[in-house]
């Protein structure tokens, strides 16, 4: 169920690339000639209905593959390389996944929930079937830059300077979401829900929106681009 070494060669990050049947790692210099956003679906073992509970990557590295119907708990995978990984209908609960490497990673129906997640760049992610449902997470200073985020739920989560620019966030709930600082620039916004969020600052003129929902409260995070004062 997890390999007994690390597949990953030392100092890899973003400079590997993985290919192969079971993940083989190249200087992704070699990758440099191929189109911008390219999506590699290799044949991956397949894990299903694992319960993996207190694991720490830095001893029991997880195996590359496509995991089913698996639950993480409180696991610790910061820093972790998920690079060609696939995850469905899975629950993260409790774990901490600060720093991982998403890099055309494959995240469809799972669930984050009381987890640790600041600074992941999941615009790195493949798109399709893209389904993330966020609860009580810490996503402080993550991307989410020109992602299409339909589907996704946010619920109880600190979104502190976290990067939303061009995404499309079309009937989004911000539920109980602590936005402080968060960066809203060209983004869609229609239908989004805000009324319960607060700390949030934007500028509605460089943003899409229609019927857009804030409370009387949070209007005035919108008008602090105009100067004006609100007593």
């Amino acid at each position: 169920m997890i390999s007994k070494s690390l597949l990953v060669p030392k100092g890899a990050g973003r400079d590997f690339f993985l290919v192969g049947k079971r993940g083989i790692w190249i200087p992704f210099l070699l990758t440099r000639s191929l189109p911008d956003k390219i999506y590699f679906f290799m044949a991956l073992p397949l894990f299903e209905q694992l319960q993996l509970k207190g694991i720490n990557h830095l001893e029991h590295p997880l195996e590359a593959g496509e995991y089913e119907d698996c639950q993480f708990t409180n696991c610790n995978l910061e820093g972790i390389l998920l690079t060609g990984f696939r995850f469905s209908n899975c629950v993260f609960k409790d774990c901490n996944l600060s720093l991982a490497e998403v890099h055309q990673t494959a995240f469809r129906s799972v669930q984050m929930i009381a987890c640790k997640l600041l600074g992941i760049h999941f615009e790195d992610c493949v798109p399709f079937g893209w389904e993330l449902i966020f609860k009580d997470c810490q996503l402080d200073n993550s991307f989410f830059s020109e992602m299409n985020l339909q589907g996704s739920r946010f619920e109880g989560c600190s979104l502190r300077q976290v990067d939303f620019t061009g995404a499309d966030l079309k009937k989004i709930r911000f539920h109980q979401c602590d936005l402080q600082n968060a960066l809203f620039e060209n983004c869609q916004l229609y239908e989004t829900d805000f009324r319960t969020a607060y700390h949030y600052t934007f500028d509605p003129a460089k943003n899409r929106l229609k019927k857009t929902r804030f409370s009387r409260e949070g209007l005035e995070g919108l008008l602090r681009s105009f100067d004006i004062i609100v007593d």
